[in-house]
């Protein structure tokens, strides 16, 4: 549909079409929000979340963690949380490993993950980014856990370091391209679509390499495309535009709800689609 003939009446997001990129494990609570605003969802996921290449050291982790030798564990994604305590339990610890240890969690979506589990966040920032998170922390010494994706950008641990912490990065787990495919990724390949959201820089990654380059969309920076483009946060939106996107709108509460949010003002605000 054009964009500049959409109407706003009624849900927010009446008739707009919006792609979520999100591994699939990951997509129904951006997809619920957007669709409970009105608009229509296609689901098209990048990226999927495996295992590492190897779990020693985690394994090595939790042993440590057992022992009580972090003053930290900090989880910075849900699927970090998952997988940490899914490797937890096949070392036949439990929650239990976890109490000699303050725990930080770079959001709210997070924390809730670490709550299903039985832990509750000591820390958690006003910004769900890595910087206030670090921030937040302080000054070391310490040893700090660090489980998350493996080969995820370095600036976060260059930051504990700053401020006097060990940090102890292991691989919990790793994003791996998907090459999507049938009508969804055909119907966006030809453009038929009003919103492109992305909540990591692998899926942004993964898109241009498996489903089309942001110049062949209009959605790279100087495009003349109607399309907006969303980002979940500021660490998205830098990777994103560093796979060749033009990034036209960040929320300012990185969640699902946060998203949804944001585009439901951009849309109230400017009542059209244009960058």
């Amino acid at each position: 549909m054009s964009t500049s003939d959409r109407t706003h009446e009624g849900r927010p997001l009446d008739g707009l079409r919006v792609v979520v990129t999100r591994a699939r494990e990951r997509s129904r609570p951006l997809g619920d929000a957007l669709t409970g605003a009105g608009a229509e969802v296609v689901y098209l996921p990048t990226i999927e979340v495996g295992d590492p290449a190897s779990f020693s050291e985690l394994d090595l982790a939790l042993k440590k963690l057992a022992e009580g030798l972090y003053t930290w564990a900090v989880f910075t994604s849900v699927n970090a949380v998952a997988k940490f305590w899914e490797r937890l339990g096949h070392a036949g610890l439990d929650t239990r490993a976890v109490g000699r240890t303050r725990v930080a969690a770079v959001g709210p979506v997070t924390a809730a993950a670490l709550l299903e589990r039985g832990i509750r966040a000591d820390l958690e920032p006003q910004e769900s980014t890595a910087q206030a998170l670090v921030e937040a922390l302080g000054r070391g010494p310490g040893q700090v856990l660090l489980p998350r994706a493996e080969g995820a950008p370095q600036h976060l641990i260059d930051s504990l370091r700053s401020s006097g912490w060990i940090p102890d990065e292991v691989a919990a787990y790793r994003t791996l391209p998907i090459r999507s495919g049938g009508a969804a990724r055909d119907a966006v390949r030809a453009g038929a679509f009003d919103v492109l959201t992305f909540a990591s820089g692998s899926a942004a990654r993964a898109f241009a390499e498996q489903v089309a380059l942001p110049s062949q969309l209009g959605l790279a920076p100087g495009g003349s495309s109607e399309r907006l483009i969303v980002c979940i946060g500021p660490q998205t939106a830098a990777a994103t535009e560093a796979a060749g996107f033009r990034v036209d709108l960040i929320a300012g509460e990185h969640t699902a709800t946060g998203l949804v949010g944001a585009l439901t003002e951009r849309l109230g605000d400017r009542g059209t689609m244009e960058p």
